[in-house]
């Protein structure tokens, strides 16, 4: 039966064809600022169940920096529910850190942090960053580190930032990489909800003001084929948690990744009443990487963890007969969606 909260649905999924075939694109991480990065580690090991981090203090040397200027950063990482986590804090003033770094600084003067880009892994990586550059995309830091080239794309519209990464088959060290000093810990994982969950990324959700014109600029820059369109209204019945939302989506593929694009229908008043979480976070942020969701088994045992751990469970509904969890962790503003996995 047609899920009765979707309407105007047209269209069909594409992909960025011609960069796949190039790259082969695999996630390599989630990349994250944020202002306390020990506030950050301390909520995401206590929700989530994070045994260990390894943490460093990065400083590229500004020989390796290709693109933009160097920079001083805490790094912390670690594996959450099957990704990699990659949280970076700057050693110096956020007002400091924007003039050397502006599209991070910037981020950071908005709120005080999340998602701010996510990087993939591909073969051919000039080929890649030169068909995206090509197409209009921007690097606004380019380096190399650990023997790996990276280029960090602007989202001009929507701000939906990615980094594109040299995949090599030796890796240094990151004990041996330059830049790096004070390395301690370990990269550790959410073993006892990996193992009840067996988790895998479903989506990447980007919140945007105009689907329409984010739509237009990421096909121009990704190269993207097609998109699928519909509005999405879950009944006040069909909530378990929080109110009804009326959201216009668009739907495609990324590099791999399953981007789902939203923007709200509603005025901003009527959206703050009805979704006050997410209209905080487009109060702060406006535009970017809204969420992450993944797919579990034993959906109810996850996500009684999760919440008897602290996180603020503030939207559940279903959608195509699988229920959905929608958490913030409120350090982070980080937003990660829990989503039944469907049977086989």
């Amino acid at each position: 039966m047609a899920d009765q909260s979707i309407f105007k649905h047209e269209g069909r999924l594409g992909g960025s064809t011609e960069l796949d075939a190039d790259g082969k694109p695999s996630l390599k991480y989630i990349g994250l600022f944020v202002r306390d990065i020990g506030a950050t580690v301390e909520e995401l090991s206590r929700i989530w169940g994070v045994e260990s981090w390894e943490r460093y203090d990065f400083t590229p040397p500004q020989s390796s920096v290709m693109v933009g200027n160097t920079f001083r950063l805490k790094v912390a990482r670690a594996y959450l529910l099957g990704l990699l986590f990659q949280i970076c804090q700057p050693i110096d003033d956020v007002d400091i850190f924007a003039e050397t770094s502006p599209v991070w600084g910037k981020f950071l003067q908005k709120s005080f942090g999340g998602i701010q880009h996510i990087c993939v892994s591909v073969d051919n990586w000039e080929r890649v960053v030169n068909r995206v550059v090509e197409n209009g995309g921007r690097i606004y830091k380019c380096l190399s580190h650990g023997g790996k080239r990276c280029a960090h794309i602007e989202g001009e519209i929507g701000n939906m930032a990615m980094a594109i990464e040299e995949r090599t088959a030796l890796g240094v060290p990151a004990a041996k990489a330059s830049g790096v000093y004070n390395l301690e810990g370990k990269i550790g994982r959410t073993a006892e909800l990996d193992a009840i969950a067996q988790p895998t990324l479903q989506h990447l959700g980007i919140y945007v003001s105009d689907r329409n014109t984010f739509m237009r600029y990421v096909s121009k820059v990704w190269g993207v084929s097609e998109w699928e369109t519909l509005e999405f209204i879950p009944t006040q019945q069909a909530m378990v948690v929080g109110d009804s939302i009326r959201l216009g989506m668009a739907n495609t593929n990324v590099l791999g990744l399953l981007l789902h694009v939203s923007e709200r229908l509603d005025d901003a008043d009527t959206f703050a009443k009805m979704s006050p979480v997410w209209a905080e976070w487009e109060r702060t942020r406006g535009e970017g990487h809204y969420h992450l969701c993944l797919s579990v088994d034993s959906w109810e045992q996850v996500v009684d963890t999760v919440r008897s751990r602290g996180a603020h469970l503030f939207a559940s509904s279903s959608y195509e007969g699988r229920r959905w969890a929608h958490f913030l962790c409120p350090v982070t503003s980080l937003n990660i969606e829990i989503e039944e996995r469907p049977e086989p």
